[in-house]
């Protein structure tokens, strides 16, 4: 496991850190900020073409676990909700909302 985001380009770095850091002040009870999945690995995709006239574009999304305090699981779940949500302008999936 990595414990560093130095495999990250600048840009991805300072976009986690503001979402650590927004989480974290609006949070009660985070105990850890996890990122896994393509950016974890330094596998991700950024890639963009034309194809026929039609631009296509294929990014990596980011996959965060945010660990916290089982007891106020439905809270801590619904205020890192209220904090992501608005960042992604509504267009993250969540959970249960299917």
């Amino acid at each position: 496991m990595k414990a560093s985001l130095s495999h990250l380009p600048q840009e991805k770095r300072a976009e986690l850190k503001a979402i650590a850091t927004e989480i974290r002040q609006e949070v009660a009870d985070v105990v850890m900020i996890v990122l896994f999945g393509s950016y974890a690995r330094g596998d991700w995709k950024d890639e963009s073409y034309v194809d026929q006239d039609v631009f296509y574009q294929y990014r990596s999304d980011l996959d965060i676990l945010v660990t916290g305090d089982l007891d106020n699981a439905k809270a801590v779940c619904e205020s890192i909700i209220a904090v992501l949500y608005p960042l992604y302008e509504g267009k993250a999936w969540v959970m249960g909302n299917e």
